[in-house]
């Protein structure tokens, strides 16, 4: 599967401010994920599961999803910064 550039965490090391990076990088490998499990569907119950499961709502949903967590993250970081300044006036 081309997508060599991504990195498996460790469960323990996926915090929930990490989700905005999983399901981002689970979007970026979702096609050769449906392919695997379309492939295995005729030999394992699971993947053919899996394969009818991740239908056009559940695409659409992780993606919602995807998009609220990047805003929370972008929130987030700024309250945990340093230097913390809410005027419009500099």
């Amino acid at each position: 599967m081309d997508v060599s550039d991504l990195t498996i965490l460790n469960v323990c090391d996926t915090r929930w401010l990490s989700w905005s990076n999983v399901i981002n990088n689970f979007h970026q490998i979702i096609e050769p994920i449906c392919e695997a499990l379309r492939q295995d569907a005729d030999s394992s119950n699971t993947a053919k599961f899996l394969h009818d499961a991740m239908d056009t709502e559940f695409l659409i949903i992780t993606k919602f999803f995807a998009d609220i967590f990047f805003i929370l993250k972008k929130i987030i970081l700024v309250f945990q910064s340093d230097y913390l300044r809410l005027d419009h006036n500099s």
